[in-house]
């Protein structure tokens, strides 16, 4: 695993930072033309130590994923996960059952079924299918976390139909996982997004979602850990058909903030979280002329610790990059990743070559429009530094070692070197930019200085950022955790 150094350069004059940095992608194919991709996600399916691709092809009623084989450009091996399943719409990739391996949760909304796949290792690798429900008409989005804090992998969906529901099912452990169906919330209209994040900061999950019958975003606060309570706070009302939804800490201030994208009002926007005890959403608009947006996702692309954002236009047939540029309120810089992109839909960002920077991947479903649905493509990822100076205050004052060993099992140590001493933060992050654990938020002396980070109860094998802050700079590297 490569080292990454994350440089955030400390300016007394505000400068353009194209000045100093540019990202370049280039087109890269995977599928064929016309095969309707509606649900990515991205994961170490195989525990090879590189991303691979699971897709839902609706047209095709199959779940497959797309393993990386390496080499330059990254090849990619096209496998069924199950060949048979009826109009598949979204997945979600977790290890449900604590066995080290990265299982497959996968919507139907038009045969109203959520199923799970069980990974069971093996060359090639065997599948375990169990249906977790079967009467949940309109199921859309599926999202997994540990609900209830006992240490097990609950799952969450919404869906539209007759139902209109948020749901939760609570994992009983098992073989095979006994599942217990529990309400959140009932006429929450057309629900097709949903995710799940600690808004409040309280430990424990709660739930985002939105109601595209609606046109609301709210979110549900988990008020308990024994029988799970949940009082529903609405974030907006207003927003015209809000199909997807993703929840990241945008601006950096260890609160759980929200984007969100209006089909109808062409809005791609990020509802800011206040904190405190009574939390107060601040809208920011980073585009209000981005026509019919159905996908938004947050990564960092240009290496700078900041999320940057990507959605997809659906009819406009576009892929659009805003890039996150820091300040309160935060600055945006706009441009297009592909146009021409017949029927965008899902998106997805991660490291797929291995290279240190994030990579960008969607998928098409023309639905009932003209032509032929794109290609499932990813773009690879040439961010650059074009001759930037060495900060010396920031080479002088740290240094951040690789994690060893790496990759680790529960547990690896992390070193580093402190020339003045400072307040320091050293924090863990997973790849979608949400906070893991923070690991050190105090004054600290100068000299070197080790910590012991223990994934053993909490984490599932993935890669992971950690992330160093001291006297107006920070370094990140990465480390990859293989259970």
């Amino acid at each position: 695993m490569k080292k990454i150094y994350l440089i955030i350069l400390m300016l007394t004059l505000v400068m353009a930072e194209s000045l100093y940095c540019q990202i370049s992608f280039i087109k890269r194919t995977i599928g064929v033309a016309g095969e309707r991709v509606t649900g990515i996600c991205s994961g170490d399916i195989d525990a090879d130590g590189d991303m691979d691709i699971v897709v839902c092809n609706r047209l095709n009623n199959k779940i497959a994923y797309w393993r990386n084989d390496g080499g330059y450009p990254v090849k990619f091996t096209n496998i069924d996960i199950d060949p048979n399943f009826n109009t598949p719409m979204y997945n979600h990739v977790k290890d449900i059952n604590n066995d080290g391996r990265l299982d497959v949760i996968t919507s139907s909304a038009s045969a109203g079924v959520l199923a799970l796949w069980i990974n069971k290792g093996g060359t090639p690798i065997s599948w375990t299918k169990q249906v977790i429900d079967s009467s949940f008409p309109g199921a859309h989005a599926v999202y997994s976390g540990d609900i209830d804090n006992d240490g097990l992998i609950d799952i969450i969906s919404s869906c539209g139909g007759d139902l209109n529901q948020v749901v939760w099912w609570k994992n009983g452990g098992g073989n095979p996982i006994l599942w217990t169906k529990h309400i959140v919330a009932q006429n929450f209209h057309a629900s097709q997004t949903i995710t799940t994040a600690d808004i409040n900061g309280d430990n424990k999950l709660d739930i985002i979602a939105g109601s595209s019958g609606d046109n609301e975003i709210s979110w549900w606060k988990n008020e308990s850990t024994d029988t799970v309570k949940w009082t529903k706070h609405v974030i907006s009302s207003t927003i015209g058909l809000p199909h997807w939804i993703f929840a990241c800490d945008i601006d950096l201030d260890n609160d759980i903030d929200v984007l969100s994208v209006s089909y109808t009002g062409a809005e791609v926007a990020v509802w800011k979280n206040s904190g405190g005890d009574t939390i107060r959403w601040t809208k920011q608009a980073l585009s209000s002329t981005f026509s019919t947006p159905l996908t938004v996702f947050a990564a960092d692309f240009d290496n700078d610790n900041r999320l940057d954002v990507v959605a997809t236009s659906f009819v406009g047939d576009k892929i659009g990059l805003w890039t996150n540029g820091g300040g309160n309120p935060i600055s945006w810089t706009s441009s297009t990743i592909a146009s021409g992109f017949n029927g965008p839909w899902p998106i997805y960002a991660c490291d797929l070559d291995n290279d240190g920077d994030n990579d960008i991947i969607s998928g098409a479903d023309i639905l009932g429009g003209s032509g032929v649905s794109a290609s499932l493509t990813w773009w690879e990822n040439k961010f650059i530094l074009n001759d930037i100076k060495e900060n010396e205050e920031i080479k002088l004052n740290y240094n951040l070692e690789q994690n060893y060993p790496n990759p680790f099992n529960p547990s690896t140590t992390i070193s580093f070197n402190l020339k003045n001493a400072g307040f320091t933060n050293l924090t863990i992050y997973n790849m979608l930019g949400q906070i893991v654990k923070v690991l050190i938020n105090e004054e600290l002396y100068q000299g070197k200085h080790e910590v012991v980070f223990d994934a053993s109860n909490s984490l599932s094998s993935s890669t992971y950022i950690y992330t160093l802050s001291c006297n107006g700079a920070q370094l990140s590297n990465k480390m990859m955790l293989i259970k």
